[in-house]
């Protein structure tokens, strides 16, 4: 960045941003302002690449891009990967991140807080199961994006919130969306609970205790105690 006073106007007059693929302009937000320096732009995930033009307010002031020289008012190409990618424009460092949507909705990794999945985690396998003591009330499933910009919803609420689980087979919808907003995968876990097994009371009679002692038990009157 030039030291203060290297000439008398360093303001840019505009910004421009178009794809020459689509012949199509994009937006700045927020909307230029001369004394403002940092700008977003967002382009769909089929667009690789974008022109980007700046004008300068003085004649004489002198215009970088990414650190090469341009005129004022000529357009550069710049190539975008997905996710953010800054440009900055060198008279008073203003800088504009052009954000390319990904429409990939794939999870790399998922993680259940007890058992294991089975088969074991694939991108391109969309269902799985995991078998769970009877003790186990509730399951978090942790996913790892393909995309850091993608969100996901375990059965419509954030993943961090652990799902209640019922004794047998509980579904566990995982719900992926990229980037762009109309990219969705859902991978379905089944939560396979075992039933919690049975106990005798003093006269041999089975029934399912509600304490936590260790098989085999005998429980007379109300007390569980292992024998």
């Amino acid at each position: 960045t030039r030291a203060p006073g290297t000439i008398a106007n360093a303001f840019l007059s505009g910004i421009a941003i178009s794809s020459g693929e689509l012949d199509e302009e994009y937006d700045l937000m927020p909307a230029f302002d001369r004394t403002k320096q940092r700008y977003t732009v967002t382009v769909p995930p089929s667009i690789s690449q974008v022109g980007i033009s700046a004008r300068t307010e003085h004649a004489t002031a002198v215009l970088s891009i990414n650190s090469d020289t341009v005129r004022s008012g000529e357009e550069v190409a710049i190539e975008l990967v997905a996710g953010s990618n800054e440009v900055v424009f060198d008279v008073m460092a203003y800088v504009v991140n052009a954000i390319r949507l990904s429409d990939n909705a794939a999870l790399t990794a998922l993680s259940p807080s007890s058992g294991s999945l089975n088969p074991s985690f694939q991108s391109t396998l969309f269902s799985y199961t995991v078998n769970l003591a009877y003790t186990v009330t509730e399951l978090t499933l942790t996913p790892t994006t393909a995309d850091a910009f993608a969100t996901v919803k375990v059965n419509g609420a954030d993943w961090t919130i652990p799902v209640a689980l019922n004794t047998g087979v509980n579904s566990i919808a995982v719900r992926v969306t990229a980037s762009d907003n109309e990219t969705i995968s859902t991978y379905t876990v089944r939560a396979v609970v075992a039933k919690a097994p049975a106990a005798v009371d003093s006269s041999g009679k089975a029934y399912t205790p509600s304490c936590s002692a260790s098989l085999p038990y005998r429980c007379p009157d109300s007390t569980c105690a292992a024998t």
